[in-house]
């Protein structure tokens, strides 16, 4: 019963965002408690958080959402699909505002907290200690803030900047499918018990530098600690000296801390002869992609690679799918899983004085 109330509520939302587009960008919030529903303005989700209880759905529709809340009770949140692609009126936009969660301590949630949702530069603040906290299809950037631990949080699917999650607070980490901007994770980040796990993820790592003893600039990127298991590590340097050689996941200045960092079929670009590029971190069927004679062309970047240039090149994880966040049972997609019409048939009875409704639903996995 539950599930159809949620399909219900879905699908009466595309009506209403198919009547709104044209008018507007800014979204409905609805409110779903026991089969019960109630609409607010998009930028009244503390109005929300009033009405709520533990438990309820709030569902965001397509359009512009804006407003400050704290998130005090175990609640869910969907909205229509954080791609947007095909403009800012076809998916969930939060805007620049807070969110604060402040649940009761040592709270272990029971379904995912966020999905389908576009948070662009929203910042979380973390407020007490909680279990099992899922981002699905996401896109989650922003600014971070704790006061004390997350003891488990998934990605699941996302389009995040991962920085700010790796560090002490946070206990354990796994990301899977997505694509991630600006990783760096420094020797002092975080502890032995903490765990970070990357998994058929697609990593643009950040991009720090120095000089060497001959004046000559290069780049690299920390990457200490963490497991990665079928991903795409673009540690690409490429400037007028050097050409699209792989460069290092460590600090060159600093080579007597190793990196405990491991590396499980992953694909990353062929280094410069000589070069080291893990310094201690294990390694395990490593693969590499030779750019040094291609031209810059983003066609040549192997974070774009398709599904079928990473077939063609044979890079295949563990689990005999492509690398990356298009590999594994579940290829990332920020699009969300709404509800179809494929066919359908009315009859109105006459001796009945009934009408008679068929349909058949359909949804993307």
């Amino acid at each position: 019963m539950k599930r159809f109330t949620i399909f219900i509520t879905l699908l009466l939302l595309s009506v209403m965002q198919m009547a709104a587009q044209d008018t507007s960008i800014k979204g409905t919030i609805t409110l779903s408690h026991q089969g019960k529903t109630t609409d607010f303005a998009y930028n009244n989700m503390a109005g929300v958080m009033e009405a709520a209880v533990d438990e309820d759905t709030v569902f965001l529709s397509k359009g512009y959402f804006e407003g400050d809340f704290i998130l005090d009770k175990k609640l869910v949140f969907i909205g229509s699909g954080a791609d947007q692609g095909y403009g800012w009126g076809n998916c969930t936009c939060y805007g620049s505002n807070n969110i604060v969660i402040k649940l009761p301590e040592n709270t272990k949630l029971d379904a995912r907290l966020f999905e389908g949702i576009y948070f662009g530069d929203t910042s979380f603040t973390y407020q007490s200690s909680i279990e099992d906290v899922v981002f699905k299809k996401c896109r989650v950037y922003g600014s971070l803030s704790f006061s004390t631990d997350i003891k488990s949080i998934l990605f699941d699917r996302c389009d995040i900047l991962v920085n700010g999650y790796c560090n002490s607070f946070t206990k354990k980490l796994i990301a899977r499918n997505c694509q991630i901007s600006s990783l760096c994770i420094r020797s002092d980040d975080g502890y032995a018990e903490n765990t970070w796990q990357f998994i058929n993820c697609t990593i643009d790592p950040d991009n720090w530098s120095y000089t060497d003893d001959n004046g000559n600039y290069h780049i690299y990127c920390p990457i200490y600690r963490g497991s990665f298991v079928n991903c795409i590590i673009d540690n690409d340097e490429n400037r007028d000296e050097i050409r699209n050689a792989g460069y290092c996941l460590y600090d060159p200045n600093n080579i007597e801390t190793k990196s405990s960092a491991s590396f499980t079929n992953c694909l990353f670009y062929k280094p410069l002869e000589g070069r080291e590029i893990f310094n201690g971190a294990t390694v395990l069927n490593d693969m590499y992609f030779d750019a040094s004679n291609l031209n810059d062309d983003w066609e040549n970047k192997i974070r774009y690679f398709s599904k079928e240039k990473l077939q063609e090149n044979n890079f295949l994880g563990n689990d005999g799918t492509v690398v990356g966040c298009y590999g594994g049972k579940n290829p990332y997609s920020l699009k969300q899983n709404q509800p179809t019409i494929t066919s359908g048939k009315i009859h109105f009875d006459k001796d009945k004085k009934q009408i008679q409704i068929k349909m058949k639903v359909s949804s993307e996995q």
